[in-house]
């Protein structure tokens, strides 16, 4: 079971998959193809398949992203896809200390 959600005024989607399985991973790709800079999986960590889905998300080019407990009733593991190329938005930084944060997020994303 999973659910797509995108939103474009913010230019993020969001996959979350409660139950893994071969439609999930068919709904991993389909995300993954969206022309939008910023993806999220949402995974439940109650599921025993989670592994799979982590290996499968990475592979496609997410990366962890947070814990979010209690987030939809449960505990859930956040994976995040950050595509450069589908934004020319630059932001806009206040001081050194944020340019050097965004260097380091830059870095682990890439």
């Amino acid at each position: 079971m999973f659910e797509q959600r995108t939103y474009e005024g913010r230019e993020l989607a969001r996959l979350t998959i409660r139950k893994i399985g071969w439609q999930a991973l068919e709904a991993i790709d389909e995300v993954s193809c969206l022309s939008l800079p910023c993806l999220h999986a949402d995974l439940s960590l109650a599921d025993p398949n989670i592994d799979l889905a982590v290996e499968y998300l990475n592979e496609a080019g997410f990366v962890f992203a947070g814990m979010l407990p209690g987030y939809l009733g449960e505990y859930v593991l956040r994976l995040q896809k950050w595509q450069r190329s589908c934004t020319d938005e630059t932001p806009r930084f206040v001081n050194l200390e944020a340019i050097q944060v965004h260097r380091r997020i830059m870095s682990e994303l890439i």
